[in-house]
């Protein structure tokens, strides 16, 4: 039979440290983009892209959004018009610029 040597740990000291890394990839504002995109936007924008995480470079925010591929060029020349309605959106300057990947 073998003997356990380290004691076993609450869930509750546990749930932090799963939570933790979740919380720091995904912030509340960019659920709230994610589950607004359709409302914000015209269907020629919401159905070829979405938005996907947002990140920090040189102390700006910037929403990465995936762009179907056929369609980059037209969204990215609209890139001022998104960026002005996911600011509307959340009442402030939150977002700073826009970064589109092909999907």
């Amino acid at each position: 039979m073998v003997k356990r040597i380290k004691k076993t740990k609450s869930i509750s000291s546990l749930v932090p440290l799963v939570l933790k890394p979740i919380k720091k990839n995904n912030s509340s504002e960019l659920f709230q983009i994610q589950l607004n995109w359709e409302k914000i936007f015209c269907s020629n924008i919401f159905n070829f892209s979405f938005p996907n995480r947002i990140f920090f470079h040189k102390n700006k925010r910037i929403l990465e959004v995936k762009v179907k591929e056929k369609k980059i060029i037209e969204i990215s020349y609209n890139s001022d018009l998104i960026l002005s309605e996911i600011n509307r959106f959340l009442g402030d300057k939150y977002i700073q610029s826009i970064k589109f990947l092909k999907e």
